[in-house]
């Protein structure tokens, strides 16, 4: 029996890394499960004086689970009828923490490229194909005990397992106080997750639905346990994670504006528009401040300021300009619209100003291309921009 379980675990190093095909794997299996029941593998196992330890029992999992497709019912009642659960327990805790350097599916990745993991966590790739077994034991663990599971996801070295939740490649559904844990936790990756899974229900309500088509009575019952888990967070994280959603998005409820543009939260808001590196480009500067403009409740100056700050931060390292040479006008525009008509005169000003001090004459550029060639590319987005409010500014009322 030995030799038995010396194969399965080639035969998953051989599968899991890449090396030998999904049929031939199974192929091998074959030969060690002989077509028996998963409860009466562990028999044998027990009979021949095999001591079921944790390593070996996740071990023989993920080899039935790659012999034998949709066998986790199986799996999960000869583990239960085996009194094994707590000796699965350690051995997932081990894989997935990367305990053994043996026994390791501990998966390492990058974040530091992103500001906004929200966006990281919607954006990166999980390897599903690679790791569906892994997927698929903690799946199985999930089913023996929601509270063991949960120890182990919330775990900083098992992130990429917790994430798998949220994206749905684990079928794992965690419970209210998890969530509300991990909405507070100190990493920012862990509480965007917990926001993506909190906020997934509504998300796939509203989407493709018009406003006539949203019953309301459904969609507060979902907002209802959506604050459930969110109002149990700090203030500057809920704040922030609500407009990392919204900078992301164009359709969402009207009340993620109303809670943020609370005066109790706008000098939070403003701050992350204005002071800190979440807002990178034009189109996400639109994206909040149109939501902005049309659902908040009154216009406020201060959120009026943070906007001019964060679209001359953004002229000011280029991502402005980027966006202007993409044809991407229409979004300066619809930040444009929306200013008060004194944050409008203000923006003017900076820039008419900034204009006087570029280097943009016939003589830069023949004496200094390389600095005339970048001068005239922010001349050309200040022409548009003092365009714009040249013909906004009149019709707005005085504030």
């Amino acid at each position: 029996m030995i030799e038995k379980i010396k194969t399965i675990t080639n035969t998953l190093n051989g599968y899991l890394n890449g090396r030998t095909p999904f049929l031939e794997s199974q192929n091998e299996l074959s030969t060690v499960f002989l077509e028996q029941p998963f409860f009466e593998f562990l028999d044998s196992l027990q009979n021949n004086s095999i001591k079921i330890n944790n390593q070996i029992l996740v071990i023989t999992v993920l080899g039935y689970l790659l012999y034998k497709n949709e066998s986790e019912s199986e799996i999960v009642s000869a583990i239960n009828e085996k009194n094994l659960e707590k000796t699965y327990f350690g051995g997932i805790k081990k894989l997935l923490l990367g305990h053994s350097k043996l026994f390791s599916a501990k998966v390492y990745f990058d974040d530091s490229g992103y500001d906004n993991k929200l966006r990281f966590i919607n954006t990166y790739e999980l390897d599903y194909y690679r790791l569906h077994l892994i997927f698929s034991a903690c799946k199985i663990l999930g089913e023996l005990s929601r509270d063991d599971f949960e120890k182990i996801i919330v775990e900083d070295g098992a992130v990429y397992y917790l994430w798998a939740v949220y994206i749905g490649f684990i079928d794992f559904k965690p419970s209210e106080e998890f969530l509300k844990k991990l909405i507070n936790s100190d990493s920012e990756l862990q509480r965007s997750i917990s926001f993506g899974i909190i906020v997934n229900p509504i998300e796939n309500y509203i989407y493709g639905k018009t406003n006539e088509d949203i019953n309301e009575i459904i969609l507060n019952k979902l907002l209802d346990e959506f604050y459930t888990v969110l109002d149990g967070a700090d203030a500057e994280y809920s704040v922030s994670l609500l407009v990392n959603y919204l900078l992301m998005k164009k359709h969402y409820p009207v009340s993620f504006i109303q809670k943020i543009t609370q005066d109790k939260y706008v000098e939070l808001l403003c701050n992350i528009i204005a002071k800190t590196n979440t807002i990178k480009l034009v189109q996400e500067l639109e994206n909040l401040s149109s939501g902005i403009f049309k659902y908040s409740e009154k216009s406020n100056k201060r959120i009026n300021e943070a906007i001019c700050e964060c679209l001359i931060k953004l002229f000011e390292n280029r991502s402005l300009l980027f966006d202007f040479e993409k044809n991407q006008k229409c979004y300066i525009d619809s930040i444009l619209k929306g200013l008060s008509k004194s944050a409008l005169n203000s923006l003017k000003e900076f820039f008419i100003k900034y204009d006087k001090e570029l280097m943009i004459s016939e003589l830069d550029s023949m004496v200094r291309y390389e600095i005339y060639n970048k001068d005239i590319q922010k001349h050309k987005c200040i022409e548009l921009i003092v365009n714009i409010i040249n013909e906004i500014a009149p019709l707005k009322a005085n504030d």
